[in-house]
């Protein structure tokens, strides 16, 4: 693999770009949210997990049925996801490197000015919690749940889904603070790969990151482990 270029933005973001073979013109991109399930409330373990998930529900310039068929004109593809009990959250997006700017400016928008619907939150947590109590009827989920919870005790990383309370918990608020507190620049990291160069792209880069207000660096608080034997 070719070595990866960087550059660092003045709002503290930094920029991984890695060239791949220019005979495929496709490029991926992931922002990287130094903060996830860990930065998760006590009582409200699954917050970074909606937060995530709701972000393409609507923008300040689109709904989410309007972002879908945007994506599906161009052939692109836009997610985000948080691990449970990880230490980050990823937004992707994927596609043709003639549609780069137009992916670029949904992929911004997504992470940049969400806007939590209530109505998307509601179903979002009517989905997740209808969701819970179908996956409790597997005998193997249960048996993960379980053994998770012999070696990890209360720790965070013993949980394998959400608490339903928890999910309850979540209004639009909640979600809407958390992204503001953790998705900021100097939080964060871009990576893109594909038929592409830094030099090629930093100025599209600046132009859509560049006025990103930065805000305290969030520090994650880890729960120290159990000691062996004490979850039992």
């Amino acid at each position: 693999l070719p070595k990866a270029q960087e550059a660092t933005l003045k709002n503290g973001l930094r920029v991984i770009v890695l060239e791949s073979n220019h005979r495929l013109p496709t490029f991926s991109m992931e922002m990287v949210v130094l903060s996830g399930g860990l930065s998760d409330p006590a009582d409200m373990h699954g917050l970074s997990g909606a937060t995530a998930a709701l972000l393409r529900e609507g923008t300040g310039k689109h709904t989410s049925k309007e972002l879908a068929e945007q994506l599906d004109t161009i052939g692109a593809t836009l997610g985000a996801n948080s691990g449970l009990s990880g230490f980050t959250s990823n937004v992707t997006a994927a596609g043709l490197v003639e549609n780069f700017d137009q992916v670029l400016d949904l992929f911004t928008e997504v992470i940049r000015t969400p806007k939590f619907p209530t109505d998307e939150v509601e179903r979002y947590k009517s989905r997740t919690i209808s969701g819970q109590q179908l996956i409790r009827g597997q005998a193997a989920f249960l048996a993960q749940e379980r053994l998770n919870q012999a070696i990890y005790g209360t720790h965070p990383a013993s949980l394998v889904i959400p608490p339903a309370d928890g999910i309850r918990k979540i209004t639009a608020a909640d979600l809407a603070r958390f992204h503001d507190e953790n998705y900021v620049p100097n939080n964060s990291m871009l990576t893109i790969v594909g038929d592409v160069t830094l030099k090629e792209i930093l100025p599209k880069l600046e132009r859509a990151f560049g006025d990103w207000k930065g805000g305290p660096a969030p520090k994650t608080a880890i729960p120290a482990a159990p000691a062996q034997g004490a979850a039992k």
